[in-house]
């Protein structure tokens, strides 16, 4: 769905970090054939995720994501 029909449904979320009215990781195919760049782009997603996660002063904060962008975050992140 673009962002245009996100904040139509969704108008007490904030949108204003979202980059593109379509999402570029999220397409008909991407399940059935993941592409090195899409990976790339999550990678590289999830580190902007990271990097705003940290400079957020909340010091408890919940986390809801897709399983494959967290598997993404967690193997670039590992300890």
């Amino acid at each position: 769905r673009t962002l245009t029909d996100l904040r139509k449904d969704f108008p007490f979320v904030d949108f204003a970090l979202v980059k593109d009215e379509d999402d570029v990781l999220w397409t008909a195919r991407k399940e059935n054939e993941p592409s090195e760049m899409a990976a790339t782009l999550c990678y590289e997603r999830a580190d902007e995720f990271l990097n705003w996660l940290k400079n957020r002063p909340e010091r408890n904060i919940a986390v809801v994501a897709h399983w494959v962008f967290l598997k993404h975050m967690f193997t670039a992140h590992a300890a």
